[in-house]
Order: structure tokens, then C-alpha cells, then sequence
């Protein structure tokens, strides 16, 4: 049996999902039979040229071993975490050293 089924496809081409109504103006109409593993591991096909292409486990590998781009929370820490070298360095070195320039004693 045939079903129509909706694709919510990545920039690469990777499926990431799918439906059997148009969820979105950029998902992509599809035909395929009620068997097709894409229904049950879709995350391991590509959408391409109109054509369901399977990854190679090569392909599948990279993709679970690919880092993942740090999210809002971990990029502020990290601002933090610099900011606080930065106020380190001002407080145990540079501000000891102008004090000495100045002829000042230590702080």
C-alpha cells in the first residue's frame, strides 16, 4: 500500500521528520510504500533530488560523532569564565604593577 507522507528535511538533506499532513510551507510531499524503512528510521535517509537516499554507516558514524554547537547558556559561560581571567589578571598582576610605578606600596 501506498501512503503520502510529509518530510521536514535539514539543510543537508537529512530527513528529521515526517508526517501524513503538511506541517510547514517547506515540508516535501513524498509517496512510499507502507513499508519503506524510512517510516521507522527516517534520521538515516537523505532527501535528494526527489529521491530517498539511504546514509552509509560511514555517513551515520560522522553524523553521531559531529559536535554539537554549544547552546546560549554555555557561550555565556564561557564569556563569563573569561571575564573573570581578565578581572584575575587586573587584580594580581597589572594593578600590583602601576601601584609600584606609581611609588604606592601594595593594595
Amino acid at each position: 500500500m501506498l501512503l503520502i507522507i510529509y518530510l521536514d528535511v535539514g539543510s543537508d538533506g537529512i530527513i528529521l521528520g515526517y508526517s501524513s499532513s503538511p506541517f510547514s510551507e517547506d515540508c516535501v510531499e513524498i509517496e512510499v510504500d507502507s513499508e519503506h524503512p524510512v517510516l521507522v528510521e527516517f534520521g538515516r535517509y537523505r532527501y535528494i533530488e526527489g529521491e530517498l537516499i539511504r546514509l552509509s554507516q560511514e555517513e551515520i558514524d560522522e553524523l553521531i560523532n559531529m559536535p554539537t554547537p554549544k547552546t546560549e547558556l554555555e557561550v555565556l559561560r564561557d564569556t563569563v569564565e573569561q571575564q573573570e581571567l581578565v578581572i584575575e589578571e587586573l587584580m594580581f598582576t597589572l594593578i600590583p604593577e602601576l601601584m609600584a610605578l606609581k611609588g604606592g606600596g601594595e593594595i
